[in-house]
C-alpha cells in the first residue's frame, strides 16, 4: 500500500461548527501495519515555511536520531483567528480545545494505526500555539502526554494551572529566548515580555516534572526556534531524557 508523504484532510466540527482542515504527515517508510506515535501541532503554514518541521523530522529519522512517528499539523486562517482560539483571553479558546481532544484525536485514533494512549500523543507549538499546547496538556491528561514548547505566551492565570493542574505524568522539553522581553504581539499586547514568565514556568516545573528546558540567545522568532528544533524534538523519543 502505497501511501503519500503529506496528505491534506478535513473534520467537521461541532464545537466550532466549520470544516477544519489539518495536514497529515507519515514518517519515511511507512507502513500501515504497524502502529505510530503521533504529534499533534499548531501553526502549519509556519512550521512549514519557517521551521522546515517535515524536513527537520525526516533527516532525524533517517539519521536514527528520532524515533518515527505521523505528524499532524493545523494551519490557521487568520492571525485574528489563531488569537481567538490559542489565546487564554480567546473568545474560542476552550471550543478549540474541546475540537481538537473531543473530535479530531477520536477521529485520527480511527484513521491512524496508533497505539491510542496519551503516552503516544504529543503535542507542540510556538508563542500562542505553545499556550495551547499547555492547556490541552492541562485539561486533557490522559489524552496528551508529551509537548514540546517553544517561548509560549503565559500570563499569570495560566502560570498558577501550570503550579497547582500540571499531571506529574507530562513529558516536556521548553525553549525560550533570552532577549524576548519586549515583544510586539499578533493579539494586540505592543510590549510583551515572554522572558520573564518562561523562567517563572521553569522554577515550575523543574522539579517536578520529566522536564528539559534551555534557552537561546535571541528573540521572538522562527530563525531562533527552527535551530532548536531537533534538539526539542528528543522529547518524543521513546526513552525519556
Amino acid at each position: 500500500m502505497n501511501v503519500k508523504t503529506n496528505q491534506q484532510d478535513h473534520l467537521q466540527s461541532y464545537f466550532l461548527n466549520e470544516t477544519m482542515p489539518f495536514i497529515i504527515h507519515y514518517p519515511p517508510n511507512y507502513e500501515p501495519t504497524r502502529k505510530y506515535r503521533y504529534l499533534i501541532a499548531q501553526d502549519a503554514q509556519d512550521f512549514m515555511q519557517f521551521g522546515r518541521l517535515f524536513k527537520t523530522i525526516d533527516q532525524n529519522i533517517n539519521d536514527n536520531k528520532l524515533q518515527e512517528f505521523i505528524v499532524i499539523l493545523l494551519p490557521y486562517e487568520s492571525v485574528k483567528i489563531r488569537a481567538q482560539r490559542c489565546h487564554p483571553n480567546g473568545s474560542e479558546f476552550l471550543l478549540y480545545q474541546r475540537f481538537i481532544a473531543e473530535e479530531l484525536v477520536p477521529y485520527l485514533d480511527l484513521k491512524l494505526p496508533s497505539f491510542r494512549d496519551a503516552k503516544s500523543r504529543f503535542l507542540a507549538g510556538v508563542s500562542l500555539g505553545a499556550t495551547l499546547s499547555i492547556a490541552l496538556c492541562l485539561r486533557y491528561p490522559s489524552t496528551f502526554g508529551k509537548v514540546c514548547l517553544f517561548s509560549p505566551f503565559l500570563d499569570e492565570d495560566m502560570l498558577e494551572k501550570c503550579r497547582t493542574q500540571t499531571p506529574v505524568t507530562l513529558v516536556v522539553s521548553h525553549v525560550y529566548g533570552t532577549q524576548e522581553h519586549h515583544v510586539d504581539t499578533t493579539f494586540g499586547n505592543p510590549d510583551c515580555d515572554f522572558t520573564t514568565p518562561n523562567q517563572h514556568l521553569e522554577q515550575i516545573w523543574c522539579e517536578n516534572l520529566y522536564y528539559s528546558s534551555w534557552t537561546f540567545e535571541g528573540g521572538h522568532t522562527w530563525k531562533n526556534w527552527q535551530q532548536e528544533l531537533s534538539a526539542s524534538l528528543q522529547v518524543f523519543n521513546e526513552k525519556e531524557f
